[in-house]
């Protein structure tokens, strides 16, 4: 059943199973991830084949100190027969039929799906990049606050925000660039690749100061690259272009608008290019809207404190109605 990356509590499950008599019972109380993550795809296949007679969502502080999101999962070694009882944190107890493909079954839990009124299109079939931002390696010497860049470095300073920055804004509205503080200091040209060091000359210069902690990093050491390139490559044709950008971890998912293109996201931000551009502000709306926030809250894994993984595998998976896309007279996907 296991492939890939997946928690060692899942294969407790199928053992378990393996082991049980006809009509045996099966009570784990594990993380609530194996509901909605894809590594768990395999295992909810797995027990959507037998009764899966309870799930009662536990307390996250049920573990004192321990953060968690528990859930106590309730199996009948017998055919599936029947909707599933569900006990939710806030006391409500609803009876759910479950997915029996491998689907997330948090979804039909929560009731969460967005409306397919005229039908609709996955959102990651009309973005050309949906990605997480730039990760240095060494923010610390690569974002400097604006003030601080001399002249002789401004053609290589872009600006930047972090997923905490993001908050400055009201979300939907286009970021003022003047209220982004700092920028990042990018050792690639715009078309991606790193730049050589007579046309990095000026930056390097300054790079030298932090040699020693730029040569420390994994991928100096164990990759081989450069001492001033980045953790990972920039897609700069992609960074700049206009783009909706939204924090990787937030209580309530809120989108924003980089509308000319000039910010280069840091990697708590997740970044969205759409194929056409008329699509950036109907998919902005789209995104802040309830039915759009109610899906994500319903499809994305949980972090500490009520907080949501906004991961760019779910926002892909998001579905847009296409009357978004003849607003914005998007002719290839109508």
């Amino acid at each position: 059943m296991a492939r890939g990356r997946f928690d060692l509590y899942m294969l407790f499950f199928e053992k378990a199973l393996s082991l049980l008599r006809p009509g045996g019972r099966l009570v784990f109380i594990t993380p609530e991830k194996y509901l909605y993550v894809q590594s768990a795809e395999a295992l909810r296949r797995l027990l959507a084949g037998y009764a899966v007679e309870e799930l009662e969502f536990v307390d996250e502080r049920a573990f004192g100190d321990v953060l968690a999101y528990p859930l106590i999962t309730v199996v009948r070694k017998a055919p599936p027969s029947g909707p599933t009882s569900v006990a939710l944190r806030d006391g409500r107890k609803v009876e759910v039929q479950l997915p029996r493909d491998g689907a997330p079954w948090l979804p039909a839990i929560l009731a969460g799906e967005a409306p397919r009124v005229g039908g609709c299109v996955k959102l990651g079939l009309l973005a050309e990049r949906v990605s997480a931002g730039v990760a240095t390696g060494r923010d610390e010497v690569f974002v400097v606050p604006r003030e601080a860049v001399p002249q002789e470095l401004r053609a290589f300073a872009y600006p930047t925000v972090s997923g905490r920055g993001l908050s400055l804004f009201t979300p939907g509205s286009e970021l003022d660039y003047v209220k982004l503080r700092h920028v990042m200091l990018v050792p690639y040209g715009r078309d991606g690749r790193l730049l050589d060091e007579g046309r990095a000359g000026p930056l390097l210069a300054y790079l030298s100061r932090f040699r020693q902690a730029l040569e420390e990093r994994y991928v100096v050491q164990r990759e081989g690259k450069p001492w001033y390139a980045f953790h990972e490559d920039p897609p700069m044709p992609q960074l700049l272009k206009p783009k909706i950008l939204w924090p990787d971890v937030a209580k309530t998912p809120t989108f924003y608008v980089d509308a000319v293109g000039l910010v280069v996201p840091r990697h708590s931000v997740y970044y969205l290019v759409p194929r056409c551009r008329r699509l950036l502000r109907p998919l902005a709306e789209f995104l802040n809207s309830e039915a759009a926030r109610k899906w994500i809250a319903s499809h994305a894994q949980r972090a500490a404190s009520g907080y949501l993984r906004l991961q760019s595998h779910v926002i892909k998976e998001l579905c847009v109605p296409r009357d978004i896309l003849k607003v914005a007279d998007a002719a290839p996907w109508t």
